[in-house]
């Protein structure tokens, strides 16, 4: 396969299915940004008719509430995408890293990665996780219909599943 004159890496269907089940198989916590692509993955799997059981019992989190939060703290608006977060928030190196990839999945995830845990934000990122995966954080109906609308509050509840350990 050739994309913009480049070749392409690529593997069937049943072996990328296997991979992403063996690569996440030991994993309870599962982080993108934007729920989107968690989306996309099983719908893929269910038209390739790929058990989508590999997210039976995980938690999957989106990591875009996180930077929204820490893209206001440090003055820099509501945006929270790539470009932005990157741009604001990374060091002259990460920024580097993420132009020569940027858009292909595992550059950023892996940009996601080394940002979250940098010196900057680790502490931070990881007391979000923390609070994300005890409390259910859930939007009131008015505002899943409407998602730009800011006057509705979230509501915030503990997870029925959660147990302090």
């Amino acid at each position: 396969m050739v994309q913009d004159g480049r070749l392409l890496n690529h593997i069937r269907a049943d072996e990328g299915y296997h991979q992403f089940k063996e690569f996440i198989n030991d994993c309870s916590l599962l982080i993108s940004h934007d729920n989107v692509d968690f989306r996309t993955i099983r719908r893929w799997m269910a038209r390739k008719q790929f058990s989508t059981e590999v997210f039976d019992n995980k938690t999957i989190l989106d990591s875009q509430s996180f930077y929204k939060q820490v893209m206001k703290k440090f003055g820099f608006g509501d945006k929270c995408g790539m470009e932005s977060i990157v741009a604001n928030l990374a060091s002259d190196t990460l920024r580097a890293f993420y132009q020569s990839g940027r858009h292909e999945a595992i550059v950023d995830a892996e940009t996601l990665c080394r940002l979250s845990t940098s010196k900057k934000l680790a502490v931070r990122f990881f007391d979000w996780m923390l609070f994300e995966k005890v409390f259910d954080i859930t939007e009131p109906a008015e505002m899943q219909s409407d998602r730009r609308s800011k006057s509705v509050n979230s509501t915030l509840r503990v997870k029925p599943n959660y147990r302090p350990g």
